[in-house]
């Protein structure tokens, strides 16, 4: 692969400067941009063996593919640039076309990749730090997938590590279905698959692998070795302290299967970090410049405010209560220097202290007045109780705070051991029972912390569930169980705290996976169940069952009626097999045929028995010197496979050529019949390529139409 000269100016303005990268779907290099002199990243459209570099540098087409290559890239591109400024991922600058191909201007990212920092420094991240770390990907990824735009290469090689201390994802325009070098641990088994169409739930796969990396130490098993021998064990099964909603999040996002993961970017984090707000806007430069100054002052020069000093006051002594001034706000940072104090003494004397001063005058005077009262008549004379009361009521409030205190540990404590436990749902049935009108913020934030790791466990069991009865069979089971989940989900969407968990579509979601995985069930063992049985009725059944998934969009019409067709000729050619061994009358298994032939699709070897039967009868027995048709193109009906016929069409054929021009029908596709005469006829022909892998349902639709015209032109005429 040839790359950019050094000093290549790209559109006048971006010089091209050293390799940074190559991969199957082109080159990126560092560069500069001569009209603000700031560094940028040059990312050059050009697949490996796709097209070649001109002595002129220009790029030359050599697939015919290179075209439709170079719009999706430019597309792909020009969605990054207009969700330009999302915090988690590099800003793509420009898009343009020169020399034959495509360039993406991109935002030069400083920094290491979150791999080498990894293995460099050996270390793991706790799962609370590397949740806030990813969180801006997260938001940008769940904005791009909105946009049409789906990454198909996130690792630890392509997070990097900033200056500043976040993380921003890199490495978009990769090839579709592109396996990474870097490493396959993080590579969902779609990407394996390069004619299926890549969506969000492959990064989704690809960023919780990368979490994963980063809270273990160890790269996720290769997703598809894990479709053989899936040996990926949970994060707290290494050691790792993680919450339980966490993990049954982050196991979920690495399913194997693409249908049982979350299928969004949004909705992976509306279950991570269940209803937390988003991270902030990143600070201007004059903003952290203006931080940078207060961090950088001497903390000798912060002073606590003054106050004025309060008087110790008897326990016994009652005293009116005084009006406090409004507390400072929490996390405000006074910073005053010695003249500045002075200032405001000086400030505060000649306004508002001036009132707190009298008020200090008027309740020391109260005070030497109660305490001269004491000494002459004795304390108890005065106010006698009231010593007692202030000191009970002080007792009284301190003994009811301490017990809500307690309350409040205990039911902390509780719902824990109910967590820990795995008891999910009698955590959600106890939240969903209380009366939260008088709760403060504090407990609640406390208790929609616990019911978002209850709705992640429950859900982890409810889907460990149905998968059971999956394996087992039970689909009647699990599609029962799906609605009761949505059932809860229904209650738990109309509870203030637990509606921001909820998430219906996950479990719609898992109801059509179980359908189709009953759909295959039926088209396997339970198609070849109740053939092998020959049990006609129970097919019957089985096929109004798939039906129903015909009309839940589940499964197409046309496979329906396909497997249809192949369902009743494997039970009709069984049957006919055991009643020809039995001894059974011709006749009866002619009249057998007559009334299964429609069902079959007009089977080609059901026809054949019938054939057979009917010259075993004495019935159209056939002419065994079968003429070649007379037509220069050795058919007899040459247009029978590009449009429909009509009688009048074949009303001049005698019942052997009528019988020759059905099975023509077939010998168009490859069919080796069971009557060597007839194969004889057809191999004298020069359009005939017989094959043993002849497939019935490569008829078009002109041919299936025509086959049934000639089948009941055949009866109408009393040959059948």
């Amino acid at each position: 692969m040839g790359n950019l000269g050094a000093d290549t100016i790209i559109k006048g303005r971006y010089q091209i400067g050293s390799v940074l990268g190559k991969n199957a779907l082109g080159i990126t290099y560092e560069g500069i941009d001569t009209a603000s002199g700031a560094r940028v990243v040059v990312r050059e459209l050009f697949p490996e063996g796709w097209c070649r570099r001109m002595q002129d540098g220009a790029v030359a087409a050599e697939n015919e593919s290179f075209a439709g290559k170079k719009e999706q890239f430019i597309r792909q591109m020009q969605l990054l640039a207009k969700n330009k400024g999302l915090n988690g991922i590099v800003d793509v600058h420009e898009v343009l076309e020169e020399r034959g191909t495509a360039y993406c201007i991109m935002e030069y990212v400083e920094g290491v990749s979150l791999e080498k920092y990894l293995s460099d420094s050996g270390k793991q991240f706790p799962m609370k730090r590397i949740k806030e770390l990813v969180m801006p990907v997260v938001e940008s990824l769940s904005t791009l997938h909105k946009a049409g735009v789906v990454h198909q290469n996130i690792l630890p090689d392509n997070l990097i590590f900033t200056k500043k201390g976040n993380l921003k994802l890199i490495g978009f325009g990769c090839m579709e279905g592109q396996i990474s070098n870097a490493g396959t641990g993080y590579v969902p088994v779609e990407l394996y698959r390069r004619q299926q169409e890549i969506k969000p739930a492959a990064d989704v796969y690809a960023l919780c692998a990368s979490i994963y990396r980063c809270i273990t130490g160890v790269v996720p098993q290769d997703a598809y070795a894990r479709l053989n021998d899936d040996q990926l064990r949970k994060p707290s099964q290494l050691g790792v302290e993680i919450d339980a909603g966490d993990e049954a999040v982050l196991m979920m996002g690495l399913n194997i299967y693409e249908e049982k993961r979350f299928q969004m970017m949004a909705a992976f984090q509306n279950a991570f970090y269940r209803g937390q707000e988003p991270t902030p806007p990143a600070l201007s430069m004059q903003q952290l410049q203006s931080a940078a100054v207060v961090l950088q002052k001497p903390v000798s020069s912060m002073q606590p405010p003054q106050q004025t000093p309060v008087p110790e006051i008897r326990k016994s002594v009652p005293v009116p209560p005084v009006q406090q001034s409004q507390p400072t706000p929490v996390g405000t940072i006074i910073q005053t220097s010695g003249e500045d104090t002075e200032k405001k003494k000086a400030k505060q004397k000649k306004s508002g202290n001036g009132g707190m001063v009298a008020i200090a005058v008027v309740g020391g005077i109260l005070i030497i007045g109660l305490g001269i009262s004491a000494f002459i008549l004795g304390k108890d004379m005065i106010l006698p109780d009231a010593g007692k009361g202030i000191k009970a009521s002080i007792e009284t409030e301190t003994q009811e705070e301490s017990t809500e205190e307690e309350e409040k540990a205990d039911i902390g404590k509780e719902y824990e051991e109910m967590l820990s436990s795995n008891d999910f749902s009698g955590v959600l049935e106890k939240i969903l029972a209380l009366d939260t009108t008088d709760m403060t913020a504090e407990e609640k934030d406390t208790l929609s912390n616990i019911l978002s790791r209850a709705v992640a466990g429950q859900f982890t069991e409810f889907e460990n569930r149905v998968n059971e009865n999956q394996n087992t069979g039970a689909f009647e089971s699990a599609l029962a169980a799906v609605d009761e989940e949505l059932a809860l989900y229904d209650r738990l969407s109309a509870n203030s705290m637990a509606a921001q968990y909820v998430n219906r579509q996950q479990v719609e979601d898992k109801r059509t996976v179980i359908k189709q995985s009953h759909m295959n069930y039926l088209l396997g063992e339970g198609l070849d169940g109740v053939i092998g049985q020959e049990n006609e009725e129970e097919l019957g059944k089985l096929l109004d069952s798939l039906q129903t998934y015909v009309n839940d969009g589940i499964m197409s019409q046309e496979d329906f009626d396909s497997s249809k067709n192949s369902a009743y000729t494997r039970l009709v050619l069984a049957k006919i097999t055991r009643m020809t061994n039995a001894g059974t009358d011709a006749a009866e298994i002619l009249a057998y045929i007559d009334e299964k032939l429609y069902d079959t699709g007009n089977n080609s070897s059901v026809l054949e028995y019938w054939d057979y039967f009917q010259a075993v009868m004495g019935y159209g027995a056939g002419n065994p010197a079968l003429v070649h048709p007379a037509s220069s193109s050795g058919y007899l009906l040459p247009g029978s496979d590009s449009m429909n016929l009509s009688t009048n069409d074949i009303r001049g054929l005698s019942n052997d050529e009528i019988r020759l021009a059905i099975y023509e029908i077939f010998a168009r596709h490859g069919k080796i019949f069971q009557d060597q005469a007839v194969n004889d006829y057809f191999l004298a022909l020069g359009w005939y390529q017989p094959s043993s892998g002849y497939d019935e349902g490569t008829l078009n639709t002109y041919e299936k139409f025509n086959l049934n015209l000639l089948i009941e032109y055949q009866k109408a005429t009393g040959y059948r």
